[in-house]
């Protein structure tokens, strides 16, 4: 079982990456995704990608809307903090 990885831009754009493709993805749609996901697979992760330059309130507002669903296995990977 792999991780479902939603990547964020420092916009507050959302992209849901679906093997090598990154498809764009709204809030709200995060979340009706998340729940189907969610219902096929309980034990789904999501991690969500970002990078220094992304505001926390971004990822935040993803966080909260895929554990509005019930998902409690939620992850974050950061990049740009390397001494």
């Amino acid at each position: 079982n792999e991780p479902l990885v939603i990547s964020i831009d420092k916009n507050g754009n959302y992209f849901i990456n679906v093997g090598e493709e990154s498809l764009a993805i709204d809030l709200s749609e995060l979340k009706r995704k998340s729940q189907v996901i969610f219902e096929a697979n309980p034990e789904i992760e999501i991690v969500f990608q970002s990078d220094k330059d992304v505001a926390f309130d971004f990822v935040a507002k993803a966080m909260a809307s895929v554990q509005s669903v019930g998902i409690t296995k939620v992850g974050i990977v950061t990049s740009g903090y390397e001494n």
